[in-house]
């Protein structure tokens, strides 16, 4: 998890108990199958930090490797989806 993300969660934690229990159900999912998992956790290592580049955009300070990397994250991001599909939880479909 990234730093942000953390941060986000730590200052907006969820409080509607079907989410909760819909992140747990995602979590206990994603526990009991070690080798989707392992797969997914292959896939996401693959993704660059898009706010980061995002803001270097912003920023005018984007370099072509900065462009390189988003191209090759974004051409993961359908087999993530699939991957994601083939889960059964409800979970991982709604997760925010």
């Amino acid at each position: 998890m990234g730093a942000r993300l953390f941060k986000t969660m730590v200052e907006s934690p969820l409080t509607d108990i079907s989410h909760i229990q819909r992140r747990q159900a995602a979590i206990s999912e994603l526990i009991s199958r070690s080798g989707q998992r392992s797969h997914l956790q292959d896939l996401l290592k693959s993704i660059s930090d898009f706010e980061r580049i995002v803001g270097r955009v912003e920023t005018g300070s984007v370099s072509p490797r900065d462009f390189t990397s988003l191209r090759e994250s974004l051409s993961v991001l359908p087999s993530i989806k699939r991957h994601l599909s083939r889960l059964p939880s409800l979970g991982l479909a709604t997760s925010r």
